[in-house]
């Protein structure tokens, strides 16, 4: 061979060498990127658990859904904790990524969805409520192959601010390994509309991890004077997605107002008024305000001391207060969420002066 041919022949072979190297690498880079053909991505779902009156509906992968609640398909009061799950997909394993939730935290001032809590708070475990349901290879234990892991859901200031203590909880991870939390961020004004945000930062164990947590509905017992979620009118509150690293957009679910206040059950409230020595104490005022709406209802304490209101729409937040011209009472004024019957509303009186006071 020639010295031109030989040279012909090696920039040939290093050229194809070259290109060869070029394409595996694409290749690779290709399946690393789109894992099971597709774009990673996250989708978040809430659970239906059932209309108020009806049988109770499990969190399972039925329930978990994509659509808005309302008063057909659910039953959350103040005080409730909405399961949420983000289902995860295409993900590349060991890779770390980062997803934002924001959820509402005020409307017009009044507070809606006020802190974060564990998926199984109020909608439990025992009940059915499973996150893993439906999702191929999810499981609620971990495993020899299989990562569950849980993060502490920060304290919120704002939330303690306010003189409310926050239910502790965590977020769960089935199918990976949380690294961080942020801290919140607001956006907008507590005086109006706001949405709190937080950050979680995660290591993916599986192609497709669930991250399960629970919403919170503000109670009007912790802001009497701002309002809470069943006093939210017109638009309604939401959780959603914010931002995630792996590229898919920006999701919201809504909660709605209605569904905080059925109104075709009713229950009774009563109670008893004593003395600071255990008698009781007859004629005084009892007046039973529904915060709602503003309707008022009154009555007298019994020779026994006794009072009942009857068939009281439940699901509403109700002030009661007693007054009389011969005693004060040594409890301080508290709204109550009519639930059921309310049977022990009890005051004690203190002769001479004139207070309003209620039953925590």
């Amino acid at each position: 061979m020639n010295t031109k041919s030989f040279f012909n022949f090696f920039v040939n072979t290093f050229l194809f060498g070259i290109i060869l190297l070029c394409l595996v690498g694409i290749s690779a880079y290709s399946v690393k990127a789109q894992p099971g053909g597709g774009n990673p991505s996250a989708d978040i779902d809430q659970c239906r658990n059932g209309a108020p009156g009806d049988p109770d509906l499990p969190c399972n992968n039925a329930n978990y859904v994509n659509g808005n609640l309302n008063p057909q398909n659910s039953s959350y009061y103040e005080g409730s904790s909405v399961p949420y799950r983000i289902k995860f997909n295409n993900l590349v394993v060991g890779t770390t990524y980062t997803i934002t939730i924001d959820y509402g935290t005020t409307k017009n001032g009044k507070h809606a969805i006020d802190y974060l809590t564990s998926y199984d708070r109020t909608e439990t475990q025992a009940m059915g409520n499973n996150p893993c349901d439906g999702i191929a290879g999810c499981s609620l234990t971990t495993t020899a192959t299989y990562q569950v892991d849980t993060f502490p859901i920060p304290l919120d200031p704002q939330v303690a601010a306010r003189g409310v203590t926050q239910i502790p909880g965590v977020f769960t991870l089935f199918g990976g390994d949380i690294t961080a939390v942020s801290g919140y961020t607001i956006d907008g004004s507590y005086a109006a509309d706001s949405d709190t945000e937080i950050t979680i930062t995660f290591i993916a164990g599986t192609t497709n991890p669930v991250l399960a947590f629970g919403a919170h509905i503000a109670r009007l017992i912790d802001y009497p004077v701002e309002g809470s979620a069943s006093l939210v009118s017109g638009s309604p509150y939401h959780v959603g997605i914010k931002d995630f690293s792996g590229g898919s957009g920006a999701q919201d679910r809504s909660l709605r107002v209605s569904q905080l206040a059925p109104t075709a059950a009713t229950a009774m409230v009563s109670g008893r008024i004593r003395d600071v020595n255990g008698k009781s104490v007859s004629r005084v005022t009892i007046t039973l305000t529904n915060l709602s709406n503003g309707e008022a209802f009154t009555t007298r304490t019994n020779l026994f001391g006794r009072y009942t209101f009857e068939d009281m729409p439940t699901g509403q937040n109700y002030l009661i207060s007693a007054s009389s011209k011969r005693h004060v009472f040594s409890l301080n004024e508290v709204v109550i969420n009519l639930l059921e019957d309310l049977t022990d509303a009890n005051f004690t009186a203190i002769p001479n002066g004139l207070m309003v006071s209620t039953k925590p």
